[in-house]
């Protein structure tokens, strides 16, 4: 599903979010996706030691926002394509925000 919120003369179209419930020590991919964002929901049963979570291949300006229910002490953020700036270490427990922009410019991630 694919809703657009109108703000101004901009428009924004999110897709729906992605959930993963991974286990210690899983690899969560993330897939492409159409329209402008996409939040992804990690939601695991409890304190993660490890995690690897793959940011997908983007179109100029995608950004995606991973939000986590649970504390992941160690994080390792992949890029399908290119590279990621400002990837992040960790997870806090109920952690939202955390949002990456693709720059086809850059062939890279940046933290947003």
């Amino acid at each position: 599903m694919t809703g657009t919120t109108r703000s101004g003369s901009s428009s924004l179209t999110v897709t729906t979010p992605y959930y993963a419930q991974p286990a210690t020590g899983n690899t969560v991919t993330i897939p492409g996706f159409n329209g402008n964002q996409l939040l992804v929901i990690i939601d695991p049963a409890g304190t993660l030691a490890t995690l690897t979570i793959t940011l997908p291949a983007a179109s100029d300006g995608q950004r995606v926002v991973i939000a986590c229910s649970q504390i992941v002490t160690a994080l390792t953020l992949n890029s399908a394509a290119g590279s990621i700036l400002g990837a992040i270490t960790t997870i806090a427990a109920n952690a939202l925000g955390t949002a990456y922009c693709w720059s086809a410019t850059a062939n890279k991630w940046f933290r947003c």
